[in-house]
């Protein structure tokens, strides 16, 4: 789910990206959970254009209908964690002030860098 979250909320879509997530996961693992991810074909990977030695990660259309389940967990993180990533509380102000829009916002967004592939 770290995956998917950071995917859609901050915009990550390199190996290099997630392995410098604050989590700190090991790269065998992060390898092994990107390759499961898109097996399940909730992530797409392709090689980039621009930078052949990369490839970018990104949520299909599968991944895309995690939106309100992601959502909602952020949610329930604002509401029960006490010390909240200031990125969080940014994403909390927006998502309690129209749910149903920033979800299509995001959906849109997400839809757009998926077909640009």
């Amino acid at each position: 789910m770290l995956i998917i979250r950071d995917i859609i909320l901050t915009e990550k879509s390199y190996f290099g990206d997630f392995a410098n997530s604050e989590e700190g996961i090991a790269t065998n693992v992060l390898a092994n959970r990107l390759k499961r991810l898109e097996d399940q074909g909730i992530i797409s990977k392709e090689q980039d254009k621009i930078k052949l030695s990369k490839y970018i990660y990104r949520l299909t259309d599968m991944g895309l209908d995690l939106l309100p389940i992601m959502i909602e967990m952020i949610l329930f993180a604002g509401k029960h964690d006490k010390h909240p990533p200031a990125a969080l509380k940014d994403f909390l102000v927006k998502i309690k002030r129209n749910k149903n829009e920033f979800i299509k916002n995001l959906r849109k967004k997400q839809k757009r860098q998926l077909h640009r592939q």
